[in-house]
């Protein structure tokens, strides 16, 4: 039994809850984009272009939908839809803030999300913190639609973060907490966001009296602070001046605990836990004075422990820290802060104490300054996420392989397996339901039979790193096994035809396929006149396409084509040659003959050749049409012969390529070929032999000592 396995693809929330994968295409100063949909190292290509060079520097947001199609998002002071163009002008100075933007999903809707953006002030008196209604309607351009700005409140820093409420029993809610931090004193603004929207929860004074400054001296800046949650939404830090400070936080109520602070980091400004919380890094440098550099900070039950520096960017100044889906903590570093040079680097092993890896990308930046819009730029910013959205790839393995969807046939097993980060998860608690059943608990594998056709959920619940208990939800369709056979005409030719297969088409072999068997047609049925005293072989076929090759070439009335045409048949397909041209000239008179030949790569014929009587003068195509020239993938040669006397005219092109056909060279234009593929196998069936009578008519002749059977038509002696 053939079985063709096939994964569903899920997401943890920092590998400690559940995610959708709303944080896997990132935008980055002007025309990077950084997509980790596919899992592992992000692909990077051209992003959203903007400027002048003060729209690039801080205050990026976006996110995606569980697919990874980018919704919407903030670069500079412009808020873009899923077509990547301008749908609002943000305030002029939101640029320059160190967490601009966040979105959060609008609790009890499908569709409907919440930006929130703070503006630039200036010491002492920070700008406000403001929000928009953006709902969706699926990607790509004018799938967004925005409110009006609703005013929340001011005299805020430059930091915002958020994550989902808790309930008592651990439970993440459908709604979230904010969190800002006023300036010049110690009040955190916590506010509530629900489906009516987002209102202020309350003001906690927690941790240390922020003094306000009247010029940075030292440089330190009394509003450029940043806010980052752990994954599991019991701890934040805020990093502000020279103070790098951790707070315990309960996620159920929003109540704030100031546990220590570090004061040895001049300018912290990016700011990021690693995937299990165990570290806090912070990278340095917010003026051209202090280079960008990174600090390791173990994060311990009492608090925050003595920093390591572990490198630095090679940036200017610093830029932001964000953790990735791919566990990796990625971080911008501007070469040349006023021109935009510069790359993106990341931090690997951040669970382990992390390493620096400088220029993971570079830019592709013009020296040139001023300039209106670079190729590509990297400032200081990186996009600022809700701490739920950044999602690590889980993945429910069948049979040890994955993919976005499961497919698996009636009347086996499966093992099942949850990995994450190439690991297996143990203590799973397996259930399934529907057209099958099954359970097991605390296990890494599950072993489930699947006797019976039809849909089938597996529910899986885990405990993520958070102890936390995570439920999973799969639905499997259990296909139907397709056990083809196939019959066989009574007359001749021998036509057989096959059975069982649910899309009704068939795939013919001349063995078994697991023999080394040829692929001979995809059809319901086949002529099998050359099998007859054989067998051949029959498979169900899934889904077929059908395609006419038109080869646009002629043959010229000049010049002089030589050689063999070369026919490459792709793999999977089946093609019939119906037709194709020769082109003759000749300045007198010619009679004589032409005749073609197809011969497969070990230079044996295919079907029958093809001839053609000529005679006359000047300019002819010489049309031929194969009655039995089938194919299926490989490479074919076009053998033309003639008795002489004719020229070949030279082809207009040397090649043709068409629906994975080439054709090159040779004296054979203008060819009408047929292409039937398979673009999609089935998923569940038997093949089987089927045994093709002979056609000769048999006359009996008595003999001694025995009867003898031959077939009429055949040259016999006889000796008496």
């Amino acid at each position: 039994m053939k079985r063709f396995i096939i994964a569903v693809v899920v997401t943890f929330i920092s590998l400690h809850s559940f995610g959708q994968g709303e944080a896997d295409v990132w935008y980055i100063g002007s025309n990077i984009k950084f997509d980790f949909s596919g899992g592992g190292n992000p692909v990077v290509s051209d992003g959203i272009t903007v400027g002048p060079l003060g729209s690039l520097y801080e205050s990026s947001s976006s996110i995606s939908d569980q697919n990874g199609g980018f919704l919407f998002g903030v670069v500079g002071t412009k808020l873009y839809d899923g077509g990547q163009n301008s749908i609002l002008n943000l305030p002029s100075n939101t640029w320059d803030v160190a967490q601009g933007s966040l979105i959060f999903p609008k609790p009890g809707t499908v569709n409907g999300y919440y930006l929130s953006v703070l503006t630039h002030g200036s010491s002492g008196t920070a700008g406000m913190s403001k929000y928009y209604e953006v709902t969706v309607n699926g990607t790509g351009s004018g799938n967004a639609i925005v409110s009006s700005a609703m005013n929340l409140v001011s005299n805020l820093t430059q930091a915002q973060a958020g994550v989902p409420k808790i309930n008592a029993a651990g439970d993440v809610l459908d709604e979230y907490w904010m969190l800002t931090h006023e300036t010049c004193n110690d009040a955190f603004k916590l506010f509530s966001v629900t489906n009516s929207g987002i209102a202020l929860s309350r003001t906690i004074n927690s941790g240390t009296s922020l003094t306000c400054k009247s010029s940075p001296s030292p440089a330190v800046y009394d509003e450029i602070g940043v806010l980052k949650f752990n994954s599991c939404y019991t701890r934040f830090a805020y990093a502000i001046g020279g103070k790098v400070m951790l707070f315990d936080f309960d996620a159920e109520n929003g109540d704030i605990t100031f546990v220590n602070q570090v004061t040895s980091i001049n300018q912290p400004y990016g700011l990021e836990f690693s995937s299990n919380s165990n570290y806090l890094y912070v990278l340095k440098g917010q003026d051209n004075t202090v280079p960008g550099q990174v600090y390791r900070i173990p994060v311990n039950p009492g608090g925050l422990g003595a920093p390591t520096s572990i490198g630095s960017t090679g940036g200017q100044r610093g830029g932001h820290l964000q953790l990735a889906p791919d566990k990796n903590i990625y971080y911008a570093a501007s070469r040349n802060y006023d021109v935009g040079l510069g790359g993106i680097g990341r931090i690997v092993n951040v669970d382990a104490g992390g390493t620096l890896q400088n220029d993971f990308y570079v830019a592709r930046g013009n020296p040139q300054f001023p300039a209106t819009a670079l190729p590509q730029a990297v400032m200081m910013d990186l996009p600022n996420f809700l701490r739920s959205f950044v999602s690590s790839v889980a993945i429910l393995k069948i049979d040890g392989a994955e993919a976005s969807s499961v497919s698996v046939c009636q009347g086996g097993s499966v093992d099942f397996e949850i990995e994450v980060g190439g690991a297996s998860t143990n203590g799973v608690t397996w259930s399934v339901s529907g057209a099958n059943t099954g359970s097991a608990s605390n296990t890494a594998t599950f072993t489930a039979a699947l006797p019976n056709a039809g849909a089938t959920s597996v529910n899986v619940s885990v405990l993520d790193g958070c102890s936390r208990s995570r439920d999973l939800n799969f639905d499997i369709e259990v296909k139907a096994l397709e056990n083809v056979s196939a019959t066989v005409s009574s007359s001749c030719p021998r036509i057989a035809t096959g059975a069982g297969a649910l899309s009704g088409k068939y795939k013919w072999y001349d063995k078994s396929p697991s023999s080394g068997g040829k692929l001979l047609a995809l059809s319901s049925t086949y002529n099998a006149s050359a099998f007859e005293g054989g067998s051949i072989w029959v498979e169900a076929a899934g889904v077929t396409s059908s395609n006419v090759l038109n080869d646009n070439r002629s043959a010229e009335n000049y010049g002089a084509a030589s050689g063999n045409t070369s026919i490459i048949i792709p793999v999977g397909g089946i093609a019939t040659i119906n037709s194709f041209v020769v082109g003759t000239y000749t300045w007198g008179s010619y009679s004589g003959n032409l005749t073609v030949e197809l011969r497969d790569a070990s230079n044996n014929v295919i079907g029958t050749p093809v001839s053609k009587s000529m005679s006359g003068s000047g300019v002819v195509n010489n049309l031929f049409s194969p009655t039995n020239w089938v194919v299926g993938a490989g490479t074919y040669t076009v053998v033309v012969t003639s008795t002489g006397g004719a020229n070949f005219g030279q082809l207009t092109a040397g090649n043709f390529s068409q629906y994975g056909i080439t054709i090159t060279g040779g004296r054979t234009v203008d060819y009408n070929i047929q292409l039937v593929t398979e673009t999609s196998t089935a998923a569940c069936g038997t093949g089987s032999s089927r045994s093709i009578p002979s056609c000769c008519t048999s006359a009996t002749i008595n003999t001694q000592p025995v009867a003898r059977t031959i077939c009429q038509g055949t040259n016999t002696t006889y000796v008496v």
